[in-house]
């Protein structure tokens, strides 16, 4: 998620707000690569264990990340806080943070999406440290903000007491990519195709877009770009 966190923290740091953050970062999720003004004395970085046993107690309890959003709230006397990117190990301490500040909560899978088979260790671990918690932040968290607007409605369904607001979806166009100038060597002399760039994941539905290019023939004629990682 870390191409639509840094593009909201981007976009925010243009306006008339004073914002602070606090970002998990890892090898392949460094925010610091990423978020504009990366030494403002606002942001927090904190770097995921890479070893099994602290990678799995760091995600499990997060105490360095509430550590950090307790030390921001109480110097800076913050009246907003914006979960923006799921944050399920932050579950444990949703009510002492409702008592320092107005919650919000970005709903990014409402109903959880299509994905690999995973083993039954895997599916048990995700259950626990996801989907329950995450669940839990969504029943908890009075204000949400979902950029699926069949998502809203659902949410607008069960949940009639809580305030809703819907927003696009941030363009994950970056400013690297729109001014890039290196040639992929696969492409060249290619000017004109298709392109889908991102996770290749199930859930994408990376999987009709191909179907759809191998039956139509106005799709055909031009090549289709697959560019990515994932487990497919």
């Amino acid at each position: 998620m870390m191409p639509f966190g840094a593009a909201i923290v981007n976009t925010m740091q243009e306006s008339e707000h004073e914002i602070f953050g606090v970002f998990v970062c890892s090898p392949q999720c460094n925010y610091r690569k990423v978020v504009i003004d990366n030494n403002n004395e606002n942001f927090i970085f904190i770097d995921t264990p890479m070893d099994k046993l602290g990678r799995g107690y760091f995600r499990l309890f997060g105490f360095s990340i509430i550590k950090a959003i307790r030390k921001i709230c109480r110097e800076n006397k913050i009246d907003t806080i914006h979960l923006l990117t799921e944050d399920g190990s932050l579950a444990f301490y949703l009510k002492s943070l409702g008592t320092k500040a107005k919650l919000f909560y970005t709903v990014h899978d409402f109903k959880q999406h299509e994905s690999k088979s995973k083993n039954i260790v895997k599916k048990i671990v995700h259950y626990l440290l996801v989907e329950r918690r995450t669940q839990y932040l969504i029943n908890n968290i009075d204000n949400h903000i979902t950029c699926s607007k069949q998502q809203y409605s659902e949410l607008a369904d069960i949940y009639k007491e809580k305030k809703l607001y819907y927003h696009n979806f941030p363009s994950l166009v970056t400013e690297s990519i729109e001014n890039g100038n290196k040639l992929v060597h696969e492409l060249k002399n290619i000017n004109d195709y298709i392109l889908f760039f991102g996770r290749i994941e199930l859930y994408k539905g990376i999987h009709i877009l191909y179907d759809e290019y191998c039956v139509n023939t106005s799709l055909g004629n031009k090549p289709l770009v697959i560019a990515g990682s994932g487990e497919i």
